[in-house]
């Protein structure tokens, strides 16, 4: 009986051996892809498409591979590469869609379409505008393009409690009326890093989100986030800079009236522990949460208007006008131009946790 039993253990133990071994092998002969790039080319009905994946090597280490090609769309490209490594390709592990800016202003709806042809295709990948030529990436080392950039993006989610710039948010907003979607710009140095975000207007970006403004962007366009603020005018006391840590906002907008233009009113909720100026010369009770409160207000409505000169409605106020009106009063080719002359006013509510 218990040679019976020892047999079947060995046998079990040479299965299990063989898939592992087989599983092994499976994996070692995928090329998981990680970051596509999308340039212009001359052809206006082509696009030059990179693509980087780690490559493994026989001791147990991997290299990081990159190709470009020039095709219609992503699918075309896709063939040729298959064509042209011994892994099979895999787009489910796309972390990094880095676009040129000539193609966020131009045609980024055709290219995220065609990029969605592949049906594993994630859309959790995160859509990034770069200024220059987006294949300049290919040439940096993986980390750069890859696992930095995509730790870079995790920590700006789990910071704000927003998710940033993914296919899915930018698809949903773009298909959503009364909205207009954004992404990160993304920028070299000696690391990959972030620098404001895109503008967007009917699908083509119009302008840019200066860092220092992105988070007055993020509380006006979401019902609850976290951030932090760094206030430095010349009309604070001493010119000392304020600096807002863990910055909790609930937000609500109220929508007036519709016509003959609408009046929305926004109203913010903000608390926040207070990181007072390291100076003698500025008292702290001078820095009060009516200051704070006053301060803050005034910098979102100079975003606002910001924005409604640009007539991109990141904000989402159009949502909400919308849900005023009937079916047939709502134009969303009109809705630009009532956005921009709309009478849209911010109103703070600042709330001081403690101070250090």
């Amino acid at each position: 009986m218990k040679r019976v039993i020892m047999t079947m253990l060995v046998l079990v133990a040479l299965a299990s051996l063989t898939v592992s071994c087989q599983a092994k092998r499976i994996i070692n002969q995928n090329g998981y892809i990680q970051t596509i790039t999308i340039d212009k080319t001359d052809d206006p009905n082509q696009y030059f498409f990179g693509i980087m994946y780690a490559e493994p090597l026989a001791e147990g280490k991997a290299k990081s591979t990159y190709q470009g090609y020039k095709a219609h769309d992503f699918t075309e490209a896709y063939n040729h590469f298959t064509l042209q490594s011994r892994f099979a390709l895999v787009v489910g592990h796309v972390r990094n869609i880095i676009i040129s800016r000539e193609i966020a202003e131009s045609d980024v709806i055709k290219v995220i379409s065609n990029l969605l042809f592949q049906p594993k295709f994630p859309l959790t990948s995160r859509i990034l505008v770069y200024e220059g030529q987006a294949k300049d990436f290919l040439q940096q080392k993986e980390d750069l393009t890859d696992f930095h950039l995509y730790l870079l993006l995790e920590k700006l989610q789990k910071i704000n409690d927003y998710s940033l710039s993914t296919v899915f948010n930018f698809v949903r907003d773009q298909q959503q009326l009364g909205i207009e979607p954004i992404t990160s710009i993304v920028k070299l140095k000696n690391d990959a890093v972030i620098g404001g975000m895109s503008l967007f207007r009917g699908g083509k970006m119009i302008g840019i989100v200066p860092e220092k403004e992105v988070n007055y962007m993020l509380l006006l366009r979401n019902h609850s986030i976290k951030g932090a603020f760094y206030i430095n005018e010349n009309q604070l006391p001493g010119n000392e800079p304020i600096i807002l840590d863990n910055a909790k906002s609930r937000r609500s907008i109220e929508v007036v009236h519709t016509a003959p233009v609408p009046k929305i009113i926004i109203r913010l909720h903000i608390t926040s522990t207070l990181t007072t100026p390291m100076s003698e010369t500025t008292p702290e009770d001078k820095i009060s949460e009516a200051l704070i409160q006053e301060t803050l207000q005034r910098k979102f409505n100079q975003f606002v208007q910001s924005v409604q000169e640009k007539e991109a409605d990141v904000i989402g106020v159009g949502m909400h006008v919308r849900n005023k009106m009937r079916y047939s009063e709502w134009n969303e080719a009109k809705w630009p131009k009532l956005f921009k002359n709309a009478d849209i006013k911010c109103i703070v509510r600042y709330y001081k946790e403690n101070e250090i």
